[in-house]
């Protein structure tokens, strides 16, 4: 059979065409809230290199009020659902919505238990340069960075509020679901070294999970990983047959996770390049809405990405104003040989206490047919998820509702506000830095925005 197989985009005149995906999920999300940039969706022509403008656009129309952006969030991912498909290895098609409900042929997933060896650490520390860092040199080093502008300073007191409250790093009582366990940028380090219980999910690759049975004899916490039945109990043998593959395994996976006891913590760490991210995207968040359905303790976690545009404060303005007014002589030259292309300011002045700060290389990054763009399916379901507490009594508990996502269960909160900037407030700032003076209020023809305050149960109450 030519062509992918597992969760597919559906089929149409032009084939599984990705464009034709992006197009119609765009408009779905923003039709009840923006029916003019709906209908802007649903003709542009030329969706390769137009589709910037319209998710500019998704994510504004999100800003105008929390019910504006859970609508969003809510309708584009039924469209998204509604559309997939799941192609058989023997020709046969259904949609992503029936996945869970016909039988296969493959048998049930068997949990392998690993536990590590190595100390329990009850105190935070960051690796930095070969070394890790702690107490005073980790303070010295947050100071610095600060200063330095690497990170805001808001970054920095999450960080020190954790360092401040070791208890905090006792996942004893949680499972934490790392869906793509081998992802260089997940949690399953931290959360092992931590002596917590980590459920691992990636795909059946013995290097990968030599590696991360390799990380967890060494620590102090377990692992978790799925194993045919009548798998040894060695590190070679799991290595050999350790893994699932969320895009062909779906229901497998689900019923698996169903039987984990203790709350879970659904992380989701997965990657994959062009089109089959936006398909693995798909089948994580098909994935979700089944475990939320038959269990009430589903917490959801994800990791964000610099490649977007954010909502920001002004505090946050000025600290990044400050680094670019500071840069030296090498990053200057640069800049200019490079005709303005490169290390240009990140932000386009706007009226009130809300700025736009591009993320990395101008925030969208132009890519084929827009497909990475509909990573922001990975992002929705954080929009509208319940609150749900993950802690006891004797400690502040921790939320996944919209106000904001939280990137990781362990990470210190950000808060990760949905992105975008309005386009009014950035004709007002271009027109002020062509007349040289700062923006006024009277430049922007429609009000500021700034955020309402979240309900006080959605509001996360602790790093």
């Amino acid at each position: 059979m030519e062509g992918p197989t597992g969760v597919v985009f559906p089929k149409t005149d032009a084939g599984r065409s990705t464009s034709v995906l992006g197009r119609a999920v765009v408009a779905d999300a923003l039709r009840a809230v923006d029916p003019v940039g709906a209908r802007s969706a649903e003709h542009e022509t030329n969706w390769r290199h137009g589709y910037l403008g319209h998710f500019r656009r998704l994510v504004e129309a999100g800003l105008l009020s929390r019910d504006a952006a859970v609508t969003i969030a809510r309708d584009g991912l039924a469209s998204l659902h509604r559309r997939m498909a799941v192609l058989r290895a023997d020709g046969t098609e259904i949609g992503l919505g029936d996945v869970f409900a016909t039988s296969t042929d493959v048998e049930p997933l068997r949990t392998a238990t690993v536990t590590g060896t190595g100390a329990v650490e009850r105190e935070l520390s960051l690796p930095y340069r070969g070394r890790r860092l702690r107490g005073d040199d980790l303070r010295r080093r947050l100071d610095a960075w600060v200063t330095a502008g690497v990170v805001e300073p808001s970054c920095a007191d999450a960080v020190r509020a954790v360092m401040a409250n070791p208890d905090w790093l006792d996942l004893h009582d949680q499972r934490i679901v790392v869906l793509g366990a081998g992802a260089e940028m997940g949690p399953l380090p931290s959360v092992l070294r931590w002596g917590g219980d980590v459920v691992a999910v990636d795909l059946p690759r013995p290097e990968i999970w030599r590696r991360l049975l390799h990380t967890t004899r060494r620590s102090g916490g377990r692992l978790h990983l799925p194993v045919p039945a009548g798998t040894g109990a060695d590190d070679g043998a799991l290595a050999a047959r350790a893994g699932a593959d969320l895009l062909h395994h779906l229901p497998q996976v689900a019923d698996w996770l169903l039987g984990v006891d203790g709350r879970l913590v659904l992380g989701n760490y997965v990657y994959a390049d062009g089109a089959t991210n936006v398909r693995v995207a798909t089948a994580v968040d098909a994935l979700t809405v089944r475990l939320q359905d038959r269990r009430d303790d589903v917490a959801l976690a994800f990791l964000a990405t610099p490649t977007d545009v954010f909502a920001v404060t002004g505090d946050a303005v000025q600290h990044a104003e400050r680094g670019y007014a500071a840069r030296g002589i090498v990053r200057r030259s640069l800049r200019v040989a490079s005709g303005g292309r490169l290390l240009h300011r990140q932000r386009d002045d706007v009226a009130g206490e809300v700025a736009a700060i591009l993320g990395h290389v101008g925030e969208l990054v132009v890519e084929r047919e827009g497909r990475s763009a509909l990573r922001v399916a990975g992002y929705w379901p954080g929009s509208f998820a319940s609150p749900v507490s993950l802690r006891r009594p004797r400690r502040p508990a921790r939320s996944t509702g919209p106000w904001p996502p939280l990137r990781s269960p362990t990470d210190p909160p950000a808060r990760a506000v949905l992105c975008t900037y309005r386009r009014d407030s950035a004709d007002a700032g271009r027109k002020a830095r062509k007349a040289r003076r700062p923006v006024r209020a009277a430049d922007v023809p429609r009000h500021s925005w700034s955020p309402p305050p979240p309900p006080a149960s959605d509001r996360p109450q602790n790093p």
